[in-house]
């Protein structure tokens, strides 16, 4: 069952998160899926574009946790808890409260508060989080992911702003929302329900200690910016609200026991039945399953993420051909997701095809440099492939990523008599390598 969870692109990393400061400690898990990877990142794309901020520049997760919160870090990383996404009611919501983390990374809240070193270390230990979070069935570095996930987690929660700095980050939000053609009637929503937790909170300190505006105070702000604002900008948006449905459906599922996920989605609609396979899928019911997602695909045969569960159903079934199928077919349907890839090439692999395999884990390490895991895939299948110089630089890399400095130092040394002199790429690979370790050892 372990198995079956982890290969589903969804990463549950779980350590007992060290927060100094702080009175109490909690576990960090990463949800790394490729849907609600992909929706985080194309919900960001107009905001973005209105800020001014390369697209690339930003990086976004997800981490399981029921409390409504997001926040942004050094690094140019935000995270949003899976509680804050349940919570809304639309992507409207979501896209408020996106807008203003991304508010706080353009007005540079978090440069301002640390120096330039504890910048850069947060920089790595946030890389790692991504990177080792993007670990896939059964990797060896699940653990190492969960202690710098809990570092990274406690870290953000310490990122509180100023009063100043909150009131400034919703300006810039509510300008960023207009220049992409939407209201703030989501941002006004989402900090209604702040507002009616925050009643509920008998224990809260007077308004002068705290760090962040009372939501009341916020939320006065925003109702008079969004009563005034022009005509035209967007308030809902059909199409983006059934697909945060379906986003909604996936994170429910991953979030609750399959019995909940079952009682919870009954219906008959896309959402119901994604969370119901998805359901079926954690119990290893895998004929049940299917059902429901060749039921869906019957209608959206062009969905790559449909196609994408099927490859993860088949794979822990253990129908390896058609799990590679189903992967093929995913990627053909979208080329531009490094998850989907790195799954098809891990099919690949499983059934010895290591020559098909090493151009899809290439594509991978191109894609998503800092992912340990696609490092140390990349490493076994060059050996497969009998390259042992390609292998013990690729593996070199792996162990660098993981910290483990002096194994990458001997992978190098043992790469060193396979290696190509003349092959111009690999040398630079390797000369970048070494600076890299020089540098991190010195820290």
């Amino acid at each position: 069952m372990r198995e079956m969870l982890l290969r589903i692109a969804l990463i549950f990393l779980t350590i007992l998160a060290y927060t100094p400061s702080i009175s109490w400690a909690k576990g960090v898990r990463i949800l790394l899926d490729a849907e609600v990877q992909t929706w985080l990142e194309e919900l960001a794309a107009p905001l973005l574009k209105a800020s001014n901020i390369p697209y690339d520049s930003i990086h976004f997760h997800m981490i399981m946790d029921d409390d409504i919160n997001a926040f942004a870090t050094p690094g140019n990383r935000i995270f949003f808890n899976t509680g804050l996404i349940l919570e809304a009611s639309n992507t409207n919501e979501v896209r408020g409260v996106m807008a203003h983390e991304i508010a706080h990374i353009q007005a540079q809240h978090l440069f301002e508060r640390y120096d330039d070193i504890a910048t850069a270390r947060w920089s790595v230990l946030a890389g790692a989080l991504v990177g080792l979070g993007a670990a896939a069935a059964g990797s060896p570095d699940a653990a190492l992911a969960g202690i710098l996930g809990g570092q990274a987690y406690g870290t953000g929660n310490l990122l509180r702003h100023s009063r100043t700095q909150e009131r400034e980050a919703d300006n810039y939000a509510i300008q960023t929302l207009h220049k992409s053609g939407y209201s703030t009637a989501g941002m006004v929503n989402f900090f209604k329900k702040l507002r009616n937790n925050s009643l509920l909170t008998y224990n809260a300190p007077p308004p002068h200690l705290l760090t962040h505006p009372l939501p009341a105070e916020r939320l006065d702000a925003l109702k008079h910016r969004n009563k005034h604002e022009h005509d035209g900008l967007t308030h809902l948006d059909l199409e983006d609200d059934h697909r945060f449905s379906r986003i909604q459906a996936k994170i429910y599922a991953f979030t609750h026991t399959p019995s909940q996920t079952l009682r919870q989605y009954r219906g008959e609609t896309t959402a119901d039945k994604l969370a119901q396979g998805l359901a079926y899928l954690y119990q290893g019911k895998f004929k049940e399953a299917v059902e429901r997602l060749r039921f869906l695909m019957d209608k959206n045969s062009d969905d790559p993420f449909l196609h994408e569960l099927i490859g993860h159903i088949s794979l822990d079934s253990g129908n390896l051909p058609q799990a590679e199928k189903a992967f093929a077919s995913a990627l053909q349907l979208n080329k531009n997701i490094p998850l989907i890839r790195y799954h098809y090439a891990r099919s690949l692999q499983a059934q010895g095809k290591y020559v098909q395999a090493l151009p899809q884990l290439q594509g991978v390490r191109y894609a998503m440099p800092t992912w340990p895991s696609v490092w140390y895939n990349l490493g076994t299948t060059f050996g497969k492939l009998e390259k042992l110089g390609e292998s013990h630089l690729s593996l070199a890399e792996y162990y660098y990523l993981k910290g483990d400095y002096p194994t990458s130092r001997q992978q190098l040394e043992l790469a060193k008599p396979y290696l190509d002199q003349n092959n111009k790429k690999l040398t630079a690979q390797k000369a970048n390598l070494i600076q890299a370790l020089n540098k991190a050892e010195k820290e």
